[in-house]
């Protein structure tokens, strides 16, 4: 069956022409190949079909992620807990926007719950539509574009982790792909307004997660290694960029120097987190985190299309000058990491973290498969193993939330009844109380389930919301805690005693599973006038 249509619609996505002198100096177009031409596309290879199912995939886990769950997830609750008020800083470890974000989404909607899952998924479904503009421009196989977009859910970072412990990350890989994107762009037809977008994307990244800083440097450091791409870098309007990149963080240096040393001090802690491991355990962690990134996507990449020998070659222009950016910018990250494992003597090293400077590489490993004429079958199989890992992360997450079984997920976090105990303390105290719990995470949690109330924690934490009144002030926690005598030493520490006023038991919301699941909150009466509770 014709798979292909018409090579004129690759031309240029705006459908203006180049002019001679442009074409003598910029990156080649991508165009097909007439004598490999095929009349009609797959459902799934179409702009239609690529929208379809990356918002069928966005849909059903923001299903998931809402409406089968009762409870935050752990790095959901931090952020819930500081999203309360709008500040310049929350905490050192990690930049502001994604706080920022979260507030406004908090305010318009009113639901913590809601709010940080369509940041999350909304987030995710950006960065995939980008990474598909990006290669509409540079892969001339349209199938090829769709698995651009596909191949994020064989990403185990995005399949799996995205779902239960990843905020910023999520936010960075949208400038990620915003950012090249943009510098495709700039190899193409360099403008003024371009240099400015990259500059902004730059201040965005870096308030999205202090790792785009290093992203952005492996890009430019592939950029200067690569002919075409050099002169983006070596264009004297490149100095708008860093005029916009650069304010910003000048006037912050200048008006919050405190805070930037706390910052850098504390990113450097974390960086230098193993120092004293061995060699071996920097090693370990190292590959774990290169090859755990991979997966499962390249064993099916290469088993789908490499198997049975490579397919055969397809004649045409290709923009080989992006897919050597893209493997120049995979070889420099590569080289950090590894300076960063042996150098600095890191074993801070996770799969998740390569999502920064990894982000581009199953699109680089489908610009090189876009020089071949794979067969119909090797594209059935990549999708088939695609559909296969997809449905399994779902009935996971599905079963999970439905039978959350100790024996499936342990403690079941998503699923402990926190949102029942918000509509009981609602009934109880009103809408608005303060609410104590005895960390961020507890504070979260509580927050999540009572969106009026004022949650804070019962031990020190760089973030606290602002003072209101208000006519009840409760600290919360659960019977099984193993932190009940961290609680009544904390407690103690403030003159008070741990002596629960309120017991209550919730059972959980587990259709599937043959015997009740409960868990019982203690709640206990502050005084209002109690610092805990300012």
């Amino acid at each position: 069956m014709p798979l292909l249509p018409d090579a004129t619609a690759f031309e240029r996505s705006d459908g203006s022409a180049r002019s001679a002198e442009q074409q003598a100096t910029q990156p080649a177009v991508p165009k097909l190949d007439p004598a490999t031409r095929p009349a009609a596309l797959p459902f799934w290879a179409r702009r239609s079909g690529v929208l379809f199912y990356t918002g069928l995939w966005t849909a059903v886990f923001l299903f998931i992620a809402t409406a089968l769950r009762s409870n935050v997830g752990t790095d959901d609750a931090m952020e819930i807990y500081q999203a309360q008020s709008l500040e310049l800083f929350y905490q050192a470890r990690n930049p502001a926007l994604y706080d920022w974000f979260l507030y406004g989404l908090n305010r318009l909607i009113g639901s913590p719950l809601a709010s940080v899952a369509l940041l999350n998924y909304g987030s995710m479904f950006a960065c995939a539509l980008l990474l598909y503009a990006l290669a509409r421009r540079v892969i001339v196989d349209p199938r090829l574009q769709a698995l651009s977009v596909y191949s994020l859910a064989l990403i185990w970072v995005v399949a799996y982790d995205s779902h239960r412990i990843l905020t910023h990350t999520n936010l960075n890989i949208v400038v990620i792909a915003a950012t090249l994107l943009t510098i495709h762009s700039l190899a193409r037809n360099p403008t003024a307004a371009a240099y400015v977008l990259l500059g902004l994307l730059f201040v965005i990244g870096m308030l999205a997660k202090y790792a785009y800083g290093v992203f952005f440097g492996a890009l430019v450091a592939a950029a200067l290694l690569q002919r075409d791409y050099r002169r983006v870098f070596l264009d004297p309007r490149f100095l708008l960029t860093l005029v916009v990149a650069a304010m910003p963080f000048i006037a912050l240096a200048v008006v919050y120097a405190g805070e930037l040393r706390t910052i850098l001090t504390t990113v450097d802690g974390v960086v230098q987190t193993g120092r004293e491991n061995s060699f071996v355990d920097k090693a370990g962690a190292l590959a774990a985190a290169f090859v755990g990134y991979l997966l499962p996507f390249l064993p099916v990449y290469l088993g789908s299309f490499y198997l049975k020998g490579l397919p055969s070659k397809s004649d045409g222009p290709r923009d080989d000058s992006f897919r050597q950016l893209l493997g120049l910018l995979l070889v420099v990250s590569m080289v950090a990491m590894i300076i960063w494992a042996f150098g600095v003597g890191s074993t801070q090293l996770r799969s998740r973290y390569m999502h920064g400077v990894w982000l581009a590489a199953p699109l680089f490993f489908l610009m090189m498969l876009d020089r071949f004429a794979p067969p119909a079958r090797s594209f059935r199989s990549f999708l088939a193993a695609t559909v296969t890992i997809t449905a399994i992360v779902a009935g996971i997450y599905l079963v999970s939330r439905m039978a959350p079984s100790e024996a499936l997920c342990g403690n079941c976090r998503p699923s402990i009844p926190y949102q029942q105990l918000g509509d009981a303390i609602e009934t109880r105290y009103g809408r608005s109380p303060t609410l104590v719990g005895y960390s961020a995470l507890e504070a979260g949690y509580l927050r999540a389930a009572v969106p009026g109330a004022r949650t804070l924690t019962l031990v020190n934490h760089p973030y606290r919301p602002p003072t209101r009144p208000s006519d009840h002030c409760l600290l919360v926690w659960q019977a099984d805690s193993r932190a009940q005598s961290r609680l009544a030493d904390s407690l103690a520490q403030n003159g008070l005693p741990l002596l629960p006023d309120e017991e209550l038991t919730i059972d959980w919301w587990a259709p599937l599973l043959p015997h009740t699941r409960q868990t019982t909150f203690l709640i206990q009466r502050l005084p209002l006038d109690s610092r805990l509770c300012e």
